[in-house]
């Protein structure tokens, strides 16, 4: 296998779970029925059913056995913990009862010889008393067990210390939910732009993702009143949750939940069930193959040792970038990226200082890094010595500057054109210092590198995916260029030129601040540099 390829498990994409998003008067027929539904429609485009085992359901844990057996379709218990009637005779007893006939049937949800199941308790995960009996009987005959936790209430409640991973449940509806009596309204957008978004520290999680049969019901019991609707929204975080846990799949649970919302008995529902059931079999296109990701790129004669690489997403900023970049001492090709509604303003810009630069467009994805990606992968690994890669920073998300650790957007992106170019006597000495020192790699502004542990932030388990996926079996350690702006031999970076579009997979823009894809390439442009026997520096300490 060469550095590049990937397993199929990698590039198929995430297993999808189906499970029913019942009303709040829903019976236990209306449940069974809903479940065949399900199964019959969607279980051959999905990895299996979710099935939430509470007291009336696990009396008859037989009707889900035959289904899922019927249908061959794999099934996921959520337990109810939280279901009124879930006594403690009940969770020492029948719920174990329950779960080892769904084992014994051979129906039980696995991914790489791991069950899987999740327990739906109270807002901060207390009550689980019940989670010793219901390990044993999901472990019957030597299997190894994950046990995750629904968490509905917020984002920011820590999964419980005794569970494994969280599945998100949104829209949040905070502890006090069960006192609310009428649906809050909560616009689908609001959803797809959730999943994009993760925060430090928080274990293992996976998304879950709303499909309604109607442009807005109401869901999670009839709390919430789901609205703005529509196949093109879904299929936008349909896409995402697909992606959200692709990426992360060397420390992460293999598979996201559909929650369908619809009514077992109108045809009309059913119907659209059958066209879920296409979107769902449709193989997942990674990024760069849906649409025009990027403009082409027009590659130079190459007369010059030295590309600049500029991303321009903030066209304000140019005269800035154009005053560093001809600083630069010695002759260089111009590469701009920037969004495609800019592109006609930004190439005149551009050529009336660098008339010879390539300017390409491209969509808001993958911020400065993928349209960086995909100019390695059109030049290829030897068409320069060095590159010099730059980008018009803000970061507006720095609400306080002075607790930053640059000081806020403006003062990191002028103390990185200082550090790798400055005046042209700075840039001199900074290539001089290249030349001299062909054992570095990457080079750093002065101050912005940053440790690979202590900065790692929500970016672990998409560092260690990544790192699989491009080949490599290294240690997060050492140092990265914290903004991505910095100088590079090309030979460091070339294991980049030859990415397959599955590895250029970004998220959906959501002004994401941590737990990204680019993010994670933040961090692995110097683990490869290092893996390829390459160090790693900043300005001062090279020139010094």
């Amino acid at each position: 296998m060469s550095p590049l390829q990937t397993d199929s498990a990698a590039t198929a994409g995430a297993d999808a779970l189906v499970a029913w998003e019942a009303p709040r008067d829903a019976n236990l027929e209306d449940r069974i029925a809903a479940l065949t539904e399900i199964a019959a429609r969607l279980g051959s485009a999905s990895a299996g059913v979710a099935v939430p085992i509470d007291p009336p359901l696990a009396a008859t844990v037989d009707q889900v056995v035959a289904l899922a057996q019927r249908h061959r379709v794999r099934v996921l218990p959520i337990v109810r913990l939280d279901h009124p009637d879930a006594t403690a005779a009940w969770e020492r007893v029948q719920l174990p009862a329950a779960i080892a006939a769904l084992g014994a049937a051979g129906v039980l949800y696995e991914s790489a010889g791991l069950r899987y199941a999740v327990l739906a308790t109270s807002a901060e995960g207390t009550h689980l008393d019940a989670l010793p009996s219901l390990a044993a009987a999901l472990s019957m005959h030597g299997h190894a067990v994950r046990i995750g936790w629904r968490r509905v209430a917020s984002r920011y409640i820590a999964t419980p210390t005794a569970l494994d991973f969280a599945l998100e449940y949104p829209p949040y509806h905070g502890s006090d939910a069960g006192a609310v009596q009428a649906p809050r309204v909560f616009p689908y957008p609001v959803l797809v732009a959730e999943l994009a978004k993760r925060r430090a520290g928080d274990g293992l999680v996976t998304p879950s993702v709303l499909w309604s049969a109607t442009r807005d019901t109401e869901v999670l019991d009839g709390r919430v009143k789901l609205t703005d609707f529509s196949p093109l929204k879904f299929a936008h975080a349909l896409d995402g949750a697909a992606r959200f846990v692709r990426n992360r799949r060397a420390e992460c649970v293999p598979f996201w939940l559909l929650r369908a919302a619809f009514s077992p008995s109108q045809p009309a529902h059913l119907d659209a069930l059958d066209t879920l059931a296409e979107t769902l079999a449709s193989e997942h296109r990674s990024s760069p193959t849906v649409g025009a990701v990027a403009g082409s790129i027009a590659i130079a004669a190459r007369s010059a040792r030295i590309a600049v690489v500029v991303h321009l997403y903030y066209p304000d900023l140019w005269p800035d970038l154009a005053d560093t970049i001809a600083n630069l001492p010695e002759p260089f090709d111009l590469y701009v990226s920037c969004p495609f509604r800019l592109l006609p303003a930004i190439r005149q810009q551009v050529a009336a200082r660098f008339p010879n630069a390539a300017v390409f467009g491209v969509q808001n994805l993958g911020r400065d890094v993928l349209p960086f990606l995909l100019w390695l992968r059109a030049v290829g690994a030897n068409a320069y010595v060095y590159v010099l890669k730059l980008h018009g920073k803000k970061s507006v998300h720095f609400m306080d500057a002075d607790k930053m650790p640059f000081g806020g957007g403006d003062a990191w992106r002028r103390d990185a054109f200082s550090g790798l170019v400055g005046d042209r006597q700075h840039a001199q000495r900074m290539l001089a210092a290249l030349d001299a020192a062909p054992a570095v790699g990457l080079v750093a502004p002065a101050g912005q590198l940053h440790d690979q542990v202590t900065w790692r932030c929500a970016t672990t388990d998409l560092v260690v995916t990544l790192l699989a996926r491009l080949g490599l079996d290294c240690e997060v350690r050492g140092s990265f260029p914290a903004g991505t702006m910095f100088w590079a031999r090309m030979s460091a970076l070339a294991r980049f030129s030859a990415l397959p579009d599955d590895l250029v997979d970004f998220e959906r823009e959501a002004g994401q601040v941590d737990g990204t894809l680019h993010h994670a390439y933040e961090r692995a442009f110097a683990l490869v540099a290092a893996s390829e026997g390459f160090s790693i520096a900043d300005s001062g300490t090279l020139i010094a």
